[in-house]
């Protein structure tokens, strides 16, 4: 039995941190102080507790942001590159979706290349149907 993840549309500007990795392209993070975190970098899908690190990382393909990886440290002490660690899944990400994307493409060019009729430029009478009909027109049932 799987549970559907609710839908949540939001504008740039109302996402938060996540929000300005796309609008910038770059990895954004924040820090929640004792006055929480400044409106406009707070993640819309949480509230960071004090002393919390976040970071959004966007995926980047052929240099537009496709999806954006958020992490935070949830009150922990991780280890002191997990920063770098999600920016270099984020990039990495990126890379493979461009791949896929590359070979995806070079698969579909192949197949029209390949396919009967591949030089054929299309219809050349507005409607290429054959019909029993002197007039073209089939008749009504």
């Amino acid at each position: 039995d799987e549970v559907e993840a609710p839908h949540v549309d939001l504008a740039y500007d109302e996402a938060g941190l996540v929000g300005r990795a796309v609008v910038t392209a770059d990895a954004c993070s924040v820090l929640s102080g004792p006055h929480g975190v400044p409106a406009d970098a707070e993640p819309s899908f949480t509230t960071l507790p004090t002393g919390v690190q976040a970071l959004a990382a966007p995926v980047l393909v052929g240099g537009q942001v496709m999806a954006v990886v958020y992490g935070d440290d949830a009150e922990r002490r991780p280890a002191a590159a997990w920063r770098e660690s999600l920016e270099l899944l984020a990039r990495h990400a990126g890379h493979c979706l461009e791949v896929l994307t590359a070979e995806r493409a070079a698969q579909l060019a192949l197949q029209d290349a390949d396919s009967p009729g591949s030089g054929d430029t299309g219809p050349t009478q507005p409607f290429d149907v054959p019909s029993s009909e002197p007039d073209g027109l089939e008749p009504e049932a």
